[in-house]
């Protein structure tokens, strides 16, 4: 199985932790390419591989801080282009707050990661609804403990969860909040609170038909 390692390493991020916890991803990614000969381990950070277990030996990890590159949904999408036939799961470690622009990005690969039949799962410090809502999707875990971060990183070397039937309400592109009726672009899924005529994310135009009784 691969295990995809898409971590935040972004210098001033990492201030903002009050434990080591570069020490725990080590010890979670050493215990994952143990526990099976066929194990695999790649680090992706800034759309770049920057660690391959099958090229690299796995004590050469330490090697990843010279790169300081932050996470973003991009990552997501990249791991997942990366994706062939093997098994796979993701692990998202990010230090960094939510953004809101990000949200139609996370839905789409949502949906890849569903129909590739790839577990997301995630450590965030902090709350991230939209990342809790991939993971959730896609029978992953998500923690925002950081110190319970080592133990919730090993518990992703057991078995497979089962997609969670959470309820997450949208929130509209508008004005950044929360709905639970709304108009949805059917060409970049943007949704709006309130009736527009174009799109104001993507500009188009929205057309209706008029029924007569």
């Amino acid at each position: 199985m691969i295990l995809f390692l898409l971590i935040d390493l972004e210098k001033e991020n990492w201030e903002l932790t009050t434990r080591d916890l570069f020490n725990d991803i080590v010890v979670f990614l050493n215990a994952y390419h143990k526990s099976s000969r066929n194990n695999r381990v790649v680090v992706v950070s800034g759309k770049t591989v920057l660690f391959d277990s099958s090229e690299s030996d796995i004590t050469e990890i330490y090697r990843i801080i010279e790169h300081p590159h932050g996470y973003d949904v991009g990552d997501l999408g990249y791991a997942l282009c990366l994706h062939r036939d093997e098994e796979s799961q993701i692990v998202i470690f990010t230090l960094g707050r939510e953004r809101k622009d990000e949200y139609l990005r996370y839905l789409k690969c949502m949906f890849a990661a569903q129909r590739f039949g790839i577990r997301v799962s995630a450590f965030s410090l902090f709350e991230n609804k939209t990342i809790l809502q991939c993971c959730a999707s896609t029978g992953g875990d998500y923690s925002t403990s950081e110190d319970g971060c080592l133990r919730f990183l090993l518990s992703l070397l057991g078995t497979r969860g089962e997609p969670k039937p959470l309820g997450f309400p949208a929130t509209c592109y508008c004005h950044n909040r929360q709905v639970l009726l709304g108009l949805v672009c059917p060409i970049c899924l943007s949704v709006f609170c309130r009736f527009v005529p174009v799109c104001k994310k993507c500009k188009s135009k929205f057309s209706f038909t008029k029924y007569e009784s």
